[in-house]
């Protein structure tokens, strides 16, 4: 908040956000995903968030939103335009879980097939691939 305060650049305000999402409390994860699906950010104010939310050790802390983003980011999508659409995919899960991502690969494959807009497609099978090589290669 501090460093917030005293960069008042556009470039600090989306750090400040980025940190915000990526604390690792209940709280700031909840407010963050609240943020982040609320449709009130600018496109680069959501990548920020994005970037920040999924922490490399806090898999734990995430899997609960895990399970949910396919589904909520998919409804999401669909009240989104294009360029937002577009960036969608950055903020599914980009970290090891704790059940090794296979029960997330399964919910967003079965997402992707029935319920993602064309705008947000390609994130989100960019996004799986991502996944099944991160899987593969950890196996």
């Amino acid at each position: 908040a501090v460093e917030a305060e005293r960069d008042r650049t556009t470039a600090g305000a989306h750090a400040a956000l980025r940190s915000t999402a990526a604390l690792p409390t209940p709280e700031a994860k909840a407010e963050a995903w609240a943020r982040l699906t609320s449709g009130t950010l600018s496109n680069r104010e959501f990548s920020a968030m994005a970037d920040g939310f999924w922490g490399i050790e806090q898999g734990a802390l995430g899997a609960d939103y895990a399970a949910r983003a396919p589904r909520e980011l998919a409804s999401f999508a669909h009240t989104q335009g294009q360029a937002m659409g577009q960036l969608i995919g950055r903020a599914l899960p980009s970290i090891a879980l704790p059940d090794g991502s296979a029960a997330l690969i399964r919910e967003l494959q079965a997402v992707v097939q029935t319920d993602v807009p064309t705008v947000a497609l390609r994130g989100f099978n960019d996004h799986l691939d991502d996944l099944e090589h991160m899987r593969a290669a950890t196996a």
